[in-house]
C-alpha cells in the first residue's frame, strides 16, 4: 500500500489527500489499481508466470515466505486466469482485456504458506477466454462508465473520481489506459467514454482512425447524452487540474443520469 500511496501522492493534481490505507483496502477498483502497480515493480522475481503469483501472494499478505511465494491467493490468480495453462505465460505486460468465461474445474484448498506451499496440488482444468473490446460489468441499469487515462497525473484522478462516487454510495467506473478498449467502447450507447486529460483524448482520436470508427468530442456529458452520434467526452483541460474537474463532472454527471 506504500508503494501506491507514493506514487498518487507524487502523481496527484486533485487537490484531494491522499487515500488511505483503509479506503484503498475497502474500495475494489482503487484497490485493484494498486495491485497492478504492484506487479510492475522492479523485483528479484521472475517476470513471468511465477512473479504473477508472487506478486499477487505478497500484495494480499505477506507470509514471510522467501521469493517468490507460493501462497493458495497466488495460486488461485493463474488458476482462474489461466487453469491448466498458467505456466504458458511468459509476461507480466499488459497483453488486452482477457476475460475468463469458463472454469471447469475446481481448485483444491490451500490455507497455509512457507514451506509447505510447495504440496499444493496443481489443478489440471482448463479455462477459457475471450477479449472483450467493451466493459463486462454494468450497473443495475446495464449501464457503465469508462475513463480513458494516458499517463500518471490523470490516472490518479480517475482513481479520485472513482473514490467520489464510492463515497456517494456509487458503482464506480472501469478506469483503462487501453485506448483501443475505449474507442469500441464508444460505439455502445449503454457506455460512457470519458476521456480525462489531453494524451487519452489524443489516444482514442487515434485509436478511432486506426479502427475506422466514427467517434465523435463532445464538451459535456449533456452534449454526448443528446446527441444519437456516436463518441466520447472530451475532459482535457488546459491543466491536469481542469482535466480532473471536467471528468469528475462528467462522470458525476452520467452516474446522476443512470450510467
Amino acid at each position: 500500500m506504500a508503494t501506491f500511496q507514493t506514487y498518487w501522492t507524487n502523481n496527484n493534481a486533485t487537490g484531494i489527500a491522499t487515500p488511505t490505507t483503509a479506503q484503498i483496502a475497502a474500495i475494489d477498483s482503487v484497490n485493484a489499481a494498486g495491485a497492478g502497480l504492484w506487479y510492475i515493480q522492479p523485483n528479484a522475481c521472475a517476470s513471468n508466470w511465477e512473479g504473477l503469483r508472487s506478486r499477487s501472494s505478497s500484495y494480499n499478505g505477506n507470509c514471510n515466505c522467501s521469493c517468490p511465494y507460493a501462497t493458495a491467493y497466488g495460486w488461485s490468480s493463474l488458476f482462474l486466469a489461466y487453469g491448466d495453462q498458467y505456466d504458458t505465460v511468459d509476461t507480466m505486460d499488459y497483453v488486452g482485456a482477457f476475460y475468463v468465461t469458463g472454469p471447469t474445474g475446481d481448485q483444491a484448498r490451500y490455507l497455509l504458506c512457507g514451506s509447505l506451499a510447495t504440496t499444493l496440488p496443481v489443478p489440471t482444468f482448463s479455462t477459457t477466454r475471450i477479449t472483450r473490446n467493451t466493459p463486462y460489468g454494468r450497473n443495475a441499469a446495464n449501464l457503465q462508465i469508462v475513463l480513458l487515462t494516458k499517463d500518471a497525473i490523470d490516472y490518479i484522478s480517475a482513481l479520485q473520481v472513482n473514490i467520489n462516487l464510492y463515497n456517494g454510495g456509487n458503482v464506480q467506473p472501469l478506469v483503462t489506459d487501453d485506448a483501443l478498449f475505449a474507442a469500441n467502447s464508444t460505439q455502445d450507447s449503454d457506455i460512457c467514454v470519458i476521456a480525462i486529460g489531453g494524451p487519452a483524448v489524443t489516444a482514442i482520436y487515434n485509436a478511432c482512425s486506426t479502427l475506422g470508427l466514427s467517434c465523435e468530442s463532445f464538451s459535456d456529458f449533456a452534449n454526448w447524452e443528446a446527441s444519437p452520434n456516436f463518441g466520447y467526452v472530451n475532459a482535457a483541460g488546459s491543466t491536469a487540474s481542469e482535466s480532473y474537474s471536467e471528468g469528475n463532472t462528467a462522470a458525476s454527471q452520467a452516474t446522476a443520469a443512470g450510467w
